[in-house]
């Protein structure tokens, strides 16, 4: 009595099968048994097995057909490169397993040419992957141009590509593209993405003269693709302010294009107002700085001396922070 013992890797779980019978039984389990050698095949992952290059039939015993079809015969070329197993270096494969080649019949091509089931990825599918990860995180940026490596990769079908930022700047994104496959190590790909932002900004509504006094009538709110931060968001921020030049319809209201409106002035009295719960307080304070509404300004107490953080809400108005 022999005992056999086979050890193959199927969907990367090692199966060990242990078969104890007679040298006799053996024998008839190979009787029969037909392989036959295909010309070209596909193969999914890291190694080609004999099921990969061959039909194999005419055995009854299903775990022992399992094990012939798992047997490793070679690692799996990388795509897009293709490689050859010949029918001698099969046998050679199966006498190591101290299987009786002389019993099976062999058939079919007398080698099988091999080729990795792979998906041909460039940088324009890279770029429109690029482009839907931003569209769904950031609804407000106008894409200028992508720069990713200009290559082509064939990966395996069930291939994943996750995308990590690794810094984000006023005008650029600066991408990792991680690229997962079965069997096979990560592939990391950089990019950088240049981009506008779309938001609602304030713009001339009519022509806006020098030194001309602005109201609600000369401005409107606008979707435009913006650069820097220089721009007003609300009405508030620029009306009462005064034009330092002609502005035309359309134009995008800048910082440098106006005299700010400081309702508080450095130097001048303000009124302080502290208020909590039921209780208000109002002091006397003096502006060490210029503030329009909603600026947070430092002011003194003129009584006490000490100097408070204090928001512009008026002229000569402001409340305690």
């Amino acid at each position: 009595m022999k005992c056999y013992e086979w050890s193959v890797i199927s969907n990367h779980k090692k199966i060990i099968l242990s078969f104890t019978a007679i040298l006799l039984f053996f024998q008839s389990s190979i009787a029969g048994l037909n392989i036959k050698i295909k010309k070209f095949c596909k193969v999914k992952n890291e190694y080609v097995t004999l099921s990969d290059i061959a039909f194999i039939k005419g055995n009854e015993d299903p775990e022992f057909i399992e094990f012939l079809s798992n047997i490793r015969l070679t690692k799996a070329p990388e795509p897009p490169d293709t490689k050859i197993v010949t029918r001698s270096e099969a046998i050679k494969k199966l006498k190591k397993y101290h299987i009786d080649t002389n019993s099976i019949k062999f058939s079919g091509a007398q080698k099988c040419l091999v080729a990795f089931d792979s998906e041909k990825i460039d940088s324009k599918l890279l770029k429109k992957k690029i482009r839907q990860y931003i569209k769904q995180k950031y609804s407000d940026f106008k894409i200028i141009a992508i720069s990713i490596p200009e290559k082509e990769l064939y990966l395996s079908k069930n291939y994943k590509i996750k995308i990590k930022e690794r810094n984000k700047t006023k005008n650029y994104l600066y991408l990792t593209l991680i690229i997962d496959q079965d069997s096979f190590s990560s592939q990391k790909i950089q990019a950088t993405v240049k981009f506008d932002r779309i938001v609602k900004v304030v713009v001339a509504k009519r022509d806006i003269p020098k030194n001309k006094l602005i109201t609600i009538e000369d401005v409107q709110l606008a979707e435009k693709e913006i650069r820097g931060r220089d721009y007003f968001h609300k009405y508030e921020e620029v009306l009462g302010s005064r034009a330092k030049r002609d502005i035309k319809e359309g134009t995008i209201l800048k910082k440098y294009m106006i005299v700010p409106s400081y309702k508080v002035k450095k130097g001048r009295k303000v009124k302080i107002i502290y208020t909590k719960g039921n209780i208000r307080i109002e002091l006397l304070g003096r502006a060490l700085q210029n503030g329009k509404i909603g600026d947070v300004v430092k002011i003194k107490n003129i009584s006490s001396g000490k100097v408070v953080r204090c928001k512009v809400i008026g002229k000569d108005l402001v409340t305690v922070q």
